[in-house]
């Protein structure tokens, strides 16, 4: 089943789509006209390349003004079916054929016609402590303790990392300014640690003595490419935590690296239960976006403060004892 399902996405990525590229277009322009970010733009525009490939395939090349209610939630059935999606990624198509009918056929696509998928809300994973402590001791080099180091003392998420520059860190305020390019197109400012500073001060100065004809500016990205022409991406930045891991020996564990973004917000709501103080530090639009800190620590707090009373009830028992016991028995029964 699982080589049907990648035969099913090649084939979808080899199809000529010609015909669609004008539609694409228009949506792609009324997208940009609402001043969306231009990676969110491009995931709208890789969504609607693999909705006119299942068009040309699967609905004998229907154009999208032909595209009708139906149509979309056989769309929505073959994502799920055929492409196992997760419910999320489903819905994000289903934004992006909502957002074709809007702008190509000057009609809505009704929720009420072809509903979101229902998502199941999980509580994040959150690394221990002694994870945390053993990836930093997993380091290789001082770029790797940095890279750990900014994840767990500033809570900042992976694609605002690779985007950070030397002329953001604020020594003076002792803090670091997030630009609001990154997800959910809040700015902030979030403070900065005394460890971290000189981590940076030692990750400059190993820099600069290793390229003496090209020392470091503040228009320079922290993590940049070797030629400094630009930021790192967020693949090799994954990759290099995947790496970390590994030395770890946390492999299985799975850990991504914005779980550590999961581990400083629980950490500062733990010590001063201020809940607008993460939801600010984590420069969340909503404060409900921010509660499941809450109910994670509050989750943490009920099992300190109560002995789980079915211990007192297996407390009273000998379970070696009545385990040998039950086991002679089975035997004794077995022999007869």
């Amino acid at each position: 089943m699982a080589s049907d399902k990648i035969e099913k996405r090649n084939a979808l990525r080899k199809v000529d789509i010609s015909s669609y590229m004008e539609g694409i277009e228009t949506v792609i322009r009324a997208l940009s006209l609402e001043n969306l970010r231009s990676s969110t733009v491009k995931i709208y525009q890789s969504y609607l390349i693999i909705f006119s490939a299942w068009l040309v395939l699967y609905c004998n090349s229907l154009s999208f003004a032909e595209v009708t209610v139906d149509t979309a939630r056989d769309f929505i059935e073959f994502l799920k079916r055929d492409l196992e999606l997760a419910p999320n990624t489903i819905n994000g198509y289903l934004a992006a054929v909502r957002k074709m009918f809007n702008t190509v056929r000057d009609e809505e696509l009704s929720k009420r016609a072809v509903p979101d998928l229902v998502v199941d809300q999980h509580m994040p994973r959150v690394p221990s402590t002694k994870q945390v402590f053993a990836m930093l001791r997993a380091r290789s080099n001082t770029m790797d303790l940095l890279f750990i180091a900014l994840l767990i003392t500033t809570g900042i998420r992976l694609n605002e990392l690779i985007n950070l520059k030397f002329r953001d860190i604020q020594k003076d305020k002792s803090v670091i300014y997030i630009s609001a390019e990154a997800k959910g197109r809040a700015d902030g400012y979030v403070p900065l640690s005394n460890y971290v500073v000189r981590l940076l001060t030692l990750y400059c100065k190993e820099f600069n003595a290793t390229h003496p004809g090209a020392l470091l500016r503040p228009d320079d990205y922290i993590f940049s490419k070797p030629d400094r022409s630009g930021h790192v991406s967020s693949y090799q930045m994954r990759n290099l935590f995947i790496q970390i891991q590994k030395r770890a020996g946390l492999e299985e564990e799975h850990i991504r690296p914005h779980a550590m973004r999961h581990y400083f917000a629980l950490q500062v709501y733990i010590q001063t239960k201020d809940l607008f103080l993460v939801k600010n530090l984590l420069r969340h639009r909503t404060l409900a976006a921010t509660l499941k800190y809450l109910v994670m620590a509050s989750s943490m707090d009920a099992q300190r403060k109560y002995n789980n009373p079915g211990d007192a009830v297996l407390g009273s028992l000998n379970l070696d004892s009545d385990q040998a016991e039950g086991n002679r028995k089975n035997r004794e029964e077995h022999d007869s």
